[in-house]
């Protein structure tokens, strides 16, 4: 079974020029940067344990008064600007740099000498930092059929002219280490974490200054859930020692947050669980219940009207199934569903859904839309838009674009598919391939 973010900058300054290359930063025992080669996933998905039963519902009172209510983030940056000197300014578009000024909206682009990874393609995601700077990561992703070898973080910032990955830290010793979740340790002899399959469990938690892995699957000899959580410390260009946080107890798929709360959220087994910054504790899982049909994945939470929206087909783990399509509110675990008026944006969706696996969902807070994307066989340039209203009959549209066309997101698309509010645009990294992005305003 297969898987699959307007303010002025003071001065243009002129950048290194960008030499296509991975630099690595310095740390305790690096290595060069390898490639895994191509993901080969031949694995049977299995699900780590039965639904959750209902334990009551979750908030009993408002968003931000309920237990898994972490406090409140400084705005969506954080205390810091974003951002370097080479940036222009427009009126709409957000931050511009060198890679984005040419590109018009709707427009697939790419930005050069950004060649991503190859172990992002290993049903793997990225985290996106947008407090400080504007950063991607890729983070010990791996497992399985492909990279087993290598638990490397490369970043790569988005805000600067000339994009460049670099190397915080390369890989540790894998000597004596078993690839085996049932066998094998969760950390190599040097207590850093195992390369495994990440899917929508990379995540920037601002509240921590740190890169977390919530989890993931420990691949090798088979599936097995791996409930670690993992972080890695940006400004020391290294992982912290194990245990430093909770373990997942679970397979939880934590696959989208609250920018305004930090509360971070699964809907893993047709269940709400959340994960709180601020006590640094799961809570849940509680059943959803309602009209709506919810799965893994696809989740994105709307800030304006404080609801969760999901959009997936069956699973999100394989091909086939129906489509899921609800909104649910947080503090109480109903769902709703929500269908769609005809369109030939509509009409496309369901004719292609049955091919539909591992898809991401994210909101656009400055259109107020949600953009849905596959990036399978024949779906790498289609984005679909879909407006919300007062209603449970909401609107999708194919939105119209033009330029490159990405290459296949073989082992799902996952967190590889983002929305950035400061460049207003859709980010996409494909393994192997320069990373894509289209201009919105």
């Amino acid at each position: 079974m297969s898987h699959s973010k307007r303010w002025a900058c003071c001065a243009v300054l002129s950048l290194t020029a960008c030499i296509g290359r991975i630099e690595e930063l310095p740390h305790d025992d690096g290595g060069s940067v390898t490639d895994s080669g191509v993901a080969l996933d031949g694995g049977e998905t299995t699900d780590a344990g039965s639904p959750a039963t209902d334990a009551g519902h979750l908030d009993a009172g408002s968003i931000d008064a309920g237990p898994f209510d972490a406090g409140h983030v400084d705005g969506p940056f954080g205390s810091g600007p974003v951002g370097d000197a080479g940036s222009l300014i427009t009126s709409d578009a957000g931050l511009v740099f060198a890679w984005k000024a040419s590109a018009a909206i709707g427009e697939w682009a790419r930005i050069p000498n950004t060649t991503v990874p190859g172990e992002m393609g290993d049903f793997s995601g990225m985290a996106l930092r947008e407090t400080g700077i504007i950063e991607i990561a890729s983070l010990a992703n791996g497992g399985h059929g492909g990279n087993l070898t290598d638990n490397s973080v490369k970043t790569l910032r988005l805000d600067v002219d000339a994009p460049q990955w670099v190397v915080r830290r390369g890989p540790s010793d894998a000597t004596g280490w078993l690839p085996s979740g049932a066998s094998g340790p969760h950390f190599r002899t040097d207590n850093r974490p195992a390369p495994r399959h990440t899917y929508w469990h990379t995540w920037w938690v601002p509240e921590f200054n740190r890169y977390l892995i919530f989890g993931g699957r420990f691949w090798g000899q088979g599936a097995y859930d791996y409930w670690k959580t993992d972080s890695f410390n940006p400004d020391l260009n290294d992982w912290e020692p194990p245990d430093t946080y909770p373990d997942s107890q679970g397979f939880k798929l934590i696959t989208f947050r609250n920018p305004v709360t930090g509360i971070f959220y699964s809907t893993q087994g047709s269940a709400l669980t959340t994960y709180s910054p601020a006590t640094k504790t799961y809570a849940g899982p509680v059943n959803l219940h309602g009209t709506g049909t919810v799965s893994r994945g696809g989740n994105a939470f709307d800030t304006k009207r404080g609801f969760i929206f999901h959009l997936s087909t069956g699973d999100n783990f394989s091909v086939g199934g129906a489509i899921n399509s609800a909104k649910i509110d947080p503090a109480t675990a109903s769902t709703t569903e929500i269908t769609y008026s005809d369109s030939p944006g509509w009409v496309d969706f369901q004719a292609k859904a049955s091919t539909f696996l591992g898809s991401n969902l994210v909101y656009d807070p400055d259109l107020d839309r949600y953009y849905f994307y596959n990036g399978g066989s024949g779906q790498t340039q289609k984005i679909y838009v879909i407006t919300p209203n007062a209603t449970t009959t909401w609107s999708m549209a194919l939105l119209p674009v033009t330029g490159l066309t990405p290459g296949e997101s073989g082992g799902g698309v996952l967190t590889k598919f983002v929305y950035v509010s400061a460049l207003r645009s859709v980010i996409l990294a494909v393994a192997r391939e320069d990373v894509y992005f289209v201009r919105m305003q």
